[in-house]
């Protein structure tokens, strides 16, 4: 989902008093996340 749906869909957690956290994954951009290293690696 768009990153505004993510957004908009936390918030309406929170205010009903839902905890809620945006997980946000880094290095995908350059083939950095987590496996895609090794998957690379062995092709």
């Amino acid at each position: 989902p768009a990153i505004s749906q993510v957004k908009s869909f936390k918030n309406k957690l929170v205010a009903r008093g839902i905890p809620a956290t945006t997980r946000i994954s880094k290095g995908d951009d350059i083939s950095a996340a987590c496996g895609q290293l090794k998957s690379l690696h062995l092709r």
